[in-house]
């Protein structure tokens, strides 16, 4: 499905009172299933070309205006840009096929787009809060930083950061916190080989080493291992 957006020389042109604009959109759904139905592909790309400008006045708010059959006609034709016997195969067309009825209105229009796609504001808040929300996840130059103690290896931390955006998984700052925790008891050289380890093995977290110099990380492995030697 693309979205496409109407062209402003066209809102320019057919815009003629304040009251009209408030039927229109700036853009419409436009499906893929064009570039391969057989009804649509059975067209010429200039009668494809006219179906879609036919779209772009509907989203316009053109087609629904009042105006009378003769009006709305004269600034269709206009949009096609073409002569009157062109104007009329087109219209008869369209209609044989379907895409179009007897006033130029696009057959099944309502289905194929959504209320909430009217509502400009609603559409500019739902963008807006889709894309904060994705911004750190299809970036990976985004950065998240958290305060760290003088106990864990600053170094070895950030080339792990750097590593999670290379591989295009940046990390969040919850991900962050708890990839921190596996550290957190180590020694600086202990951080610095789990963290080299990770990235030698293109893994996306940090895991305790299995060298049995560093069986356990944190405290409590510290003190289980202490138990063991005792």
């Amino acid at each position: 499905m693309l979205l496409l957006r109407k062209e402003s020389e066209w809102s320019g042109r057919f815009t003629t009172n304040r009251k009209a604009t408030s039927l229109s959109n700036s853009w419409f759904r436009f499906y893929h299933e064009f570039a391969t139905d057989p009804i649509s592909q059975s067209l010429t790309h200039i009668e494809q070309r006219h179906y879609i400008i036919i779209l772009c006045l509907k989203c316009n708010g053109v087609l629904d205006r009042k105006l009378s059959p003769k009006n709305r006609e004269s600034i269709i034709k206009k949009a096609l840009d073409i002569s009157d016997a062109e104007f009329e195969q087109t219209k008869n067309k369209l209609i044989e096929i379907d895409y179009i009825d007897d006033s130029w209105q696009p057959v099944k229009w309502d289905k194929r787009q959504y209320k909430s796609d009217g509502s400009t504001e609603r559409s500019r808040k739902s963008r807006i809060n889709k894309e904060s929300k994705s911004v750190a996840a299809t970036n990976p130059y985004v950065s998240v930083s958290v305060s760290v103690s003088d106990s864990i290896n600053k170094e070895a931390l950030e080339e792990f950061k750097e590593h999670r955006k290379l591989i295009r998984k940046p990390l969040s700052e919850l991900a962050l916190k708890k990839n921190i925790k596996v550290l957190e008891g180590c020694s600086h050289e202990d951080q610095q080989r789990i963290v080299d380890t990770t990235i030698a093995s293109g893994w996306q977290g940090l895991f305790p080493s299995k060298d049995k110099k560093i069986k356990s990380i944190g405290k409590i492995g510290r003190a289980i291992n202490a138990f063991n030697k005792g």
